[in-house]
């Protein structure tokens, strides 16, 4: 059909640099136009086939390209896009590109999930037995907290005035969201205590 198209433009006597210009203009007019849609479908072809999660899971994506860290449960995996529903109940279209060409963060994979409460006290009121008794105990009691892995306390920063330590601990399967469980129960164990939950991904020794 190009090759007719060519012969008909001879015919009428009209150069083939200016048909060749013409053709070559729509193509990478078309290229550009419909790049970003190839991309969106060859990673949802990936993700299809792959499964590097699934439906039900909670995951978090972050792609240097897509500023905000969107954590949430996967709804559905459409060749062109990802849908997460997030904490506030909104959700989240996610182009395939920007989750293939990203770290995704699969929270459901593992049973278990470790998590970290940072505790400042005044120096007076802490005892190193005592206080590591006090959390161990509060934590034990906590049944969202796994036994094994088993909790460790660590100092993280001594001062004259306050000493400051980290609570790592092991969520059950299906108690994220019962983190506040952890706090509570440690706020009653350590009235003068601050607490604050440190991000798990954020890696800490």
């Amino acid at each position: 059909m190009i090759i007719d198209a060519f012969w008909v433009f001879a015919i009428w006597g009209v150069a083939i640099a200016f048909p060749v210009t013409v053709f070559g203009a729509l193509t990478v007019t078309f290229t550009i136009a419909f790049q970003d849609i190839l991309k969106d479908l060859v990673a949802g072809f990936y993700l299809l086939m792959e499964r590097p999660f699934h439906i039900g899971d909670s995951i978090t994506i972050s792609n240097a390209a897509y500023a905000p860290l969107h954590t949430g449960v996967v709804e559905s995996i459409e060749l062109r896009a990802t849908k997460l529903r997030i904490s506030s109940g909104e959700q989240v279209i996610v182009p395939n590109t920007l989750v293939f060409g990203g770290i995704v963060i699969n929270n459901s994979y593992y049973a278990e999930r470790r998590s970290t409460i940072n505790v400042s006290l005044p120096i007076e009121a802490f005892d190193k037995q005592e206080t590591l008794d006090q959390i161990l105990k509060a934590l034990k009691e906590t049944d969202t907290v796994a036994e094994v892995p088993a909790p460790i306390v660590v100092v993280s920063n001594y001062t004259a005035e306050h000493v400051v330590l980290l609570v790592h601990f092991w969520i059950r399967k299906g108690k994220f969201a019962s983190i506040s469980d952890v706090m509570y129960t440690l706020r009653k164990a350590l009235p003068k205590a601050d607490l604050s939950y440190v991000d798990s991904t954020v890696e800490i020794a």
